[in-house]
């Protein structure tokens, strides 16, 4: 999930609040309790090396002296210095990101206010924005492939933005600060390989290899669409044979060939080649964006948000997602389009290999065929105790529990909750929302706390022996 090209990163060539920020942060951070695990002695006394407990003072003083400068200069500064002021605010709250300790989590989280508010102010978010065009695999390579990683570091860098945002509101409750809407003619982020191509070459090989330029509105009208059968969910990740079919030893019995079927029907010339985003190689940060989407839309029509929120808005009601069954609510209906997202998505995470790469590996496959996954590499990432990174599959059991709630709720209620969708009149099914809020369905529930547990089980392996 960087937002520094590591491959042609060099410092004398950075912008220098960039260079301070990773110097200074390249720290363990003191007031994490893994820290005070490996040091000696009494953990309230100052450890031995003093730099440890600086850093964190220096950082939170820095983060506060850059927002002052913006506040001061901003009108003043070039696109390329706000985004570096952009990107240096958020590497040096990475350890409080990172935390294991929540205190320390929500310290980070509730300063992303600031990073979102100079975002907006820089014209991060628009449409027409350069960053979001596509390079064309022409002319010169090496001027192709600085001009992509030049955009590709705003794109990655706003998801990042957007990723913490919808975290801080699950974990802490805040706001969010930013909206799918802002983010759905973004570019998902590059595969994994496409970002850490060391050359020129390699970037345009893994270029035609892996979709890039694959915008997030389209992967979820895909997500969401009524048109492809949803296959059953799998009871949890699971691996490949050489041959690149899944290993039926990891698959419940009643979902084998479903499974097996949707990876060889997507297979053409030995390259994914299907738009749906089931069966796309995208990587695990591409998928964790398309997961917290589908939460913070279940979230908000659960809570009775203003006409059911933004994803229920812009994805989930179109007429292409919404099945229409007269026997059931309206709402009931929008609750399946949900689960029929999610079980997508679970389906997309597992049969996609680079979900599934060991920690700090940036290779799918260590020289194998680039089209068949190595067992090697197959291992499935363990959730770990950091508050993102690499496993999403928390926030899709997360999102699994709400529904199951919500889908009680609603069996209880007589007619459709009071003013989600207005007066529908003799058109149980019409899509007209009202403008009011509807009863909040989720009122009381602790999201972090069943995040902790989403995280635990999916950390013991998902109720499956391991």
């Amino acid at each position: 999930m960087s937002i520094v090209h590591e491959p042609t990163f060099r410092l004398d060539r950075t912008h220098a609040f960039i260079a301070f920020s990773m110097c200074t942060t390249g720290t363990k951070d003191p007031y994490d309790s893994r820290y005070f695990a490996s040091q000696a002695g009494d953990p309230d006394s100052c450890p031995a090396d003093p730099w440890k407990w600086v850093s964190a003072i220096i950082r939170q003083e820095k983060s506060e002296m850059l927002v002052k400068n913006y506040a001061r200069r901003g009108r003043m500064m070039s696109f390329a210095e706000s985004f570096s002021l952009i990107q240096a605010l958020l590497i040096y709250h990475v350890p409080s990101f990172l935390s294991t300790e929540h205190s320390n989590r929500i310290t980070g989280l509730l300063f992303l206010n600031n990073v979102v508010q100079i975002a907006r102010q820089v014209g991060l978010f628009k449409p027409e924005a350069e960053w979001l065009k596509p390079v064309v695999l022409e002319g010169d390579l090496e001027v192709r492939w600085k001009e992509w990683i030049q955009r590709e570091t705003v794109r990655r860098t706003t998801w990042l933005v957007y990723v913490l945002d919808t975290i801080a509101s699950v974990e802490a409750g805040i706001t969010p600060q930013m909206t799918p809407r802002d983010v759905r003619h973004f570019p998902l982020p590059a595969p994994a390989p496409v970002w850490n191509a060391r050359t020129a070459d390699e970037w345009a090989a893994s270029m035609r290899q892996y979709p890039v330029d694959f915008p997030m509105d389209r992967l979820m009208q895909k997500t969401f669409d009524l048109r492809t059968p949803s296959p059953p969910t799998p009871d949890r990740t699971f691996q490949f044979n050489q041959d690149g079919t899944p290993n039926i030893d990891y698959i419940a019995p009643s979902v084998v060939q479903t499974m097996t079927d949707a990876w060889h029907n997507s297979m053409q010339g030995g390259v994914i080649k299907d738009c749906l985003g089931t069966r796309l190689i995208i990587g695990p940060f591409a998928r964790l964006i398309t997961v917290l989407t589908l939460l913070r839309g279940l979230i908000e029509f659960g809570e009775g948000k203003r006409k059911g929120g933004q994803v229920t808005q812009i994805w989930a009601i179109r007429p292409e997602a919404l099945e229409k069954d007269p026997n059931q609510t309206l709402e009931v209906n929008i609750l399946a389009s949900y689960k029929r997202a999610f079980d997508r998505w679970r389906l997309g995470w597992d049969i996609d290999r680079l979900c599934h790469l060991p920690y700090g590996s940036s290779s799918p496959n260590g020289g194998c065929n680039p089209n068949i996954p190595c067992a090697s590499v197959l291992e499935p990432s363990p959730c770990r105790d950091s508050t993102f990174m690499h496993d999403a599959t928390p926030y899709f059991w997360l999102g699994t529990v709400l529904m199951d709630l919500l889908r009680n709720k609603l069996a209880g209620l007589n007619g459709p909750r009071v003013g989600v969708f207005g007066d529908l009149g003799e058109d149980e099914m019409s899509t007209d929302f009202s403008n009011d809020e509807a009863v909040n369905m989720f009122q009381g529930l602790d999201y972090r706390g069943m995040l902790d547990v989403a995280k635990q089980f999916a950390h013991a392996g998902e109720g499956v022996p391991v």
